[in-house]
């Protein structure tokens, strides 16, 4: 599930607004906590999105790597026929 920043930036505005938060304190008070919520989620994105490229650069590797083992293979055949 993608997390789109700017569509929850708008609803974070939208709802400090339209609430009608006059202080300045309590809005204050609000965009950390939405901000420490938006950091989060980000950072837990990233964590899965680096996991999930660790994971496809070990498979590219055992990939790649079991097929030059083939081809070095086949080169051996091929060199000890002729």
């Amino acid at each position: 599930m993608s997390i789109n920043i700017k569509t929850i930036q708008k609803l974070i505005a939208r709802s400090i607004f339209s609430s009608g938060m006059k202080r300045n304190f309590y809005r204050d008070q609000f965009l950390t906590f939405a901000k420490f919520i938006l950091l989060r989620l980000v950072s837990r994105e990233k964590r899965i999105i680096s996991s999930l490229t660790l994971f496809y650069r070990d498979f590219l590797y055992f990939l790649v790597s079991g097929l030059l083992r083939k081809w070095k293979r086949a080169e051996m055949l091929r060199m000890s026929v002729i």
